[in-house]
């Protein structure tokens, strides 16, 4: 079991979870999400910070109308700021 660590919790678990998973099926652009999502929350038992390889700067949700980020940090690389604006 891979035991690294990031900002105080175990990394490979999670970044194994935000690529296989949410990645590919909620933040594609083929997911049809683009077109039709209006609401998101996204909400974690530990603080999130980095992903590799990731930005919230590249979502666009034109109907998005409600966001709930919950143990999101902002952090510059992650761009989140850039996606709530």
């Amino acid at each position: 079991m891979d035991q690294s660590h990031e900002g105080g919790f175990p990394c490979r678990p999670m970044m194994l979870f935000w690529n296989n998973t949410m990645q590919p099926r909620i933040f594609s652009p083929f997911t049809g999400f683009v077109q039709t999502l209006t609401l998101l929350i996204l909400e974690a038992d530990i603080d999130i910070g980095e992903f590799p390889g990731f930005s919230f700067a590249k979502l666009n949700y034109l109907w998005l109308s409600s966001l709930s980020l919950t143990c999101f940090m902002f952090l510059e690389v992650s761009d989140l700021e850039d996606f709530i604006i």
